[in-house]
């Protein structure tokens, strides 16, 4: 999937610590709550 400059580009992620699963950082909104 190729972009072109000026696209507009929305990314979701969550970032989870890998040993206790705990959330680290989101985009998200239900599971920021």
């Amino acid at each position: 999937m190729p972009f072109n400059k000026g696209d507009f580009i929305l990314i979701e992620y969550t970032v989870r610590i890998k040993e206790t699963g705990s959330l680290l950082d989101t985009t998200n909104p239900d599971l920021a709550k």
